[in-house]
């Protein structure tokens, strides 16, 4: 894995050549930990913008891993659909593309779980169904799924949100063959990704810090069920002002024709944060 040298196919050089260079060493096998100090994770993960996989320790005690999985590994429908059926949830058509991402819609979890149980993975679908980006510790602020390792602990941006904005904590479930396409976190930021039951391109159980600015993709293999979070703090705030910066002058450039209008800088920050949404 590595900070890409290769172009995907939407590349565009003038979007990044503004970006300040990130310190992202070519690796040809991620570090695997399970017990090392903050300082230690801070200075050679965190500041160095190295990706590592934490074990299965950190998320045994769970509450998630209890109650949403069964014994076998499998998603509990179930306890599910009894605990947050009639939950609206974001749901994406892997098989549904719209320009650089997937066509995304609303469902209710307990129909998104019918879809679920009744797939058959061995027939081609016309739908391959997603739930991305469900913002669950918001809808669900009295239920602890899960306990934040120490090492990401140091959250800015989730710490800004509060209670008010909407927050960069996310659920994520789905078949065997679901994926995100190629990308890099919103706003530059870092992201952890833990595998609740099933397994993408690691085990089960495990827990992987991507740093700021690597693309990555996700396929999963298996029924999946993730948690996943995008934060920043001190050791990559700079990256964060460059990449909101570039987009502000990349989208300024774009509605430069409508610059005489009394609420074109409104206009330009609209624009702004539905791009980085």
């Amino acid at each position: 894995m590595k900070y890409t040298n290769e172009k995907p196919y939407w590349y565009d050089p003038d979007t990044v050549s503004g970006l300040p260079n990130v310190n992202a060493p070519d690796i040809e096998k991620v570090d695997h930990i399970s017990n090392i100090s903050y300082e230690c994770f801070f200075t050679n993960y965190m500041k160095a913008n190295k990706p590592c996989i934490l074990s299965s320790s950190f998320t045994e005690n769970w509450k998630s891993r209890s109650e949403w999985i069964t014994s076998d590994g499998k998603p509990n429908f179930i306890f599910l659909e009894k605990e947050f059926g009639s939950s609206v949830v974001p749901v994406s058509d892997c098989n549904n593309r719209e320009y650089y991402s997937q066509h995304k819609e609303d469902m209710i979890f307990r129909d998104y779980l019918n879809y679920w149980r009744t797939l058959n993975c061995t027939t081609p679908q016309s739908q391959c169904l997603y739930l991305k980006d469900w913002h669950f510790q918001r809808h669900y602020p009295n239920y602890e799924a899960y306990t934040i390792p120490e090492y990401f602990s140091s959250d800015w941006l989730n710490e800004f949100c509060g209670t008010e904005k909407d927050d960069y904590k996310f659920v994520y479930m789905g078949p065997k063959n679901t994926w995100t396409p190629l990308h890099a976190d919103v706003y530059g930021s870092y992201s952890w990704s833990a595998n609740i039951g099933g397994r993408k391109r690691w085990k089960l159980e495990k827990l992987f810090f991507v740093p700021s600015g690597w693309y990555h993709q996700v396929w999963n293999i298996e029924d999946t069920i993730s948690i996943n979070h995008n934060w920043f703090n001190s050791c990559n705030i700079h990256y964060i002002w460059h990449c909101l910066h570039k987009s502000a002058l990349d989208v300024e450039k774009e509605l430069s024709d409508c610059k005489s209008a009394d609420d074109w800088e409104n206009m330009c920050q609209d624009v702004l944060k539905g791009f980085m949404v």
